[in-house]
């Protein structure tokens, strides 16, 4: 006589209506996602310095010199939306490059020369004894110093172009760990 022990069958049964609520919780899938962009993918980007980014006209470390924006990618899941992103005014011009225009007539470009201190916080009216020059598209800010002696301390242009550099990228590599990991969630609901 034939005697089927149907213990298997219902441990298989149960462990695919497991699988089938596990498929159902979007939120616990996209979470998934969201921590793996902000936790790995994003940090990763910035540490290879970016698929393909240009390097930064004024040195440094391009996008990373002091790691705000880095530290500012967040995520949040509200319903079936993952949204990732940066709060930071500046992020979308790095991310998607684009064009910046000056808010009056021209933008002040600190040159290149300046040291580091001098090139931060840089207002162009608290600097003495200067003078313009028209130059290329704009104009060049000189400075008479110690001994007369003279140099550029700015440029100023309409506008400038600010490369693409993109960091919030849900590439192939991105999208293929999160498959990995949304596998293993459903899989073994780990």
């Amino acid at each position: 006589m034939l005697v089927a022990d149907l213990t298997e069958l219902k441990k298989l049964r149960s462990d695919l209506l497991k699988v089938g609520e596990r498929v159902k919780d979007k939120p616990a899938l996209l979470d998934s996602a969201g921590k793996y962009m902000t936790l790995t993918e994003i940090p990763l980007v910035f540490r290879e310095q970016g698929p393909g980014w240009k390097a930064s006209r004024r040195g440094g470390k391009t996008l990373r010199d002091t790691g705000a924006l880095a530290a500012s990618i967040v995520y949040s899941v509200e319903g079936d939306t993952l949204t990732v992103g940066s709060n930071l005014p500046y992020a979308p011009i790095h991310n998607f490059g684009g064009t910046i225009t000056g808010k009056g007539k021209f933008l002040a470009i600190p040159d290149d020369s300046l040291s580091k201190a001098e090139k931060k916080n840089f207002d162009l009216r608290a600097w003495k004894n200067t003078w313009v020059k028209p130059s290329g598209n704009g104009y060049t800010v000189y400075q008479k110093g110690a001994r007369d002696q003279v140099r550029i301390i700015a440029h100023l242009v309409h506008s400038v172009d600010i490369p693409q550099r993109k960091f919030l990228d849900f590439g192939t590599r991105a999208l293929d760990a999160i498959s990995r990991r949304w596998t293993k969630l459903v899989m073994e609901g780990k």
